[in-house]
């Protein structure tokens, strides 16, 4: 598993009431499993999809409260070479007005490179520009919490068989979330050096997700991670989108102590064509 530095922090939320539980309970095992085929059938479906989003900041600052909204567009990608998700924020609108340039950022990033004819050194290649992207989005958000690793499809990374073993699972009670009953699963991480970093530092990572039974299918995951001056916590549902037929974030709740408080709402996703033109679903 690729580790990450770790700018702020990240995960957990509220819990949710637990349904009676059935007569055949899934083990662990059972469900680590179909959850780890499911997120690996979905790193190939959700490789190269995009979404609108709606990001509301609220920040606390010496006391005074203050509070932002922005518009991007949210790319979903799988990198290969480093065998992670990324998310990235392409700002397009901050308080209802337009970020300059940032109309045809995206593609221009996801250009693939290529070699100088001349045979000098390699262009700069998709994946650092899609990273120097993710982290230029930061310059917009309020607040003293740097938030650089925000990533709503984070902790499937977790499910998927061969990082697994980096993790301690714990299977709790049936729920509903959204309509949907799945099982609670929580986890703590458990092995060095951890997913997070603070400061050069291993920053253990905790929470949990929620799984159907039958298919695997992760409705909601929580995150969370203990880090100097505040707890962060990240907390996303995901739902079926009819478009995708893929089960997508839908909504990603964040909270930093009481510094920051963040809601993202995702809609309107869509694939990209091989070469980076985004298709809108009719």
């Amino acid at each position: 598993m690729r580790h990450t530095t770790l700018f702020w922090g990240v995960v957990v939320a509220a819990g949710v009431v637990a349904a009676p539980r059935t007569q055949t309970e899934p083990s662990v095992e059972q469900l680590l499993a179909r959850a780890g085929a499911y997120v690996r059938d979905l790193e190939v479906r959700m490789a190269m999809v995009v979404s609108d989003e709606v990001y509301h900041q609220r920040a606390i600052t010496r006391g005074r409260s203050t509070s932002r909204t922005i518009q991007s567009e949210m790319l979903f990608w799988w990198l290969d070479q480093d065998h992670v998700w990324i998310s990235v924020r392409n700002v397009l609108v901050v308080d209802k007005r337009p970020v300059a340039d940032s109309k045809d950022r995206l593609e221009r990033a996801l250009q693939t490179a290529e070699q100088p004819a001349d045979g000098g050194d390699a262009v700069v290649s998709r994946s650092t520009r899609l990273r120097s992207l993710q982290e230029e989005s930061a310059r917009f958000d309020i607040g003293s919490v740097r938030r650089t690793t925000s990533n709503p499809t984070e902790v499937l990374q977790y499910l998927l068989p061969e990082n697994q073993e980096q993790f301690a699972f714990t299977r709790e009670g049936e729920h509903r979330v959204n309509g949907t009953r799945a099982w609670k699963v929580t986890f703590r991480e458990q092995r060095r050096p951890t997913v997070l970093r603070f400061d050069s530092l291993d920053v253990p990572t905790s929470g949990a997700v929620w799984v159907r039974v039958d298919d695997g299918v992760v409705v909601r995951t929580e995150r969370r991670v203990a880090v100097p001056r505040f707890d962060a916590d990240v907390t996303v549902d995901f739902q079926r989108d009819p478009k995708l037929m893929l089960w997508v974030p839908t909504r990603m709740e964040e909270s930093y102590g009481n510094i920051v408080r963040c809601s993202s709402d995702y809609s309107n996703y869509r694939q990209f064509e091989t070469s980076g033109r985004i298709l809108t679903p009719k």
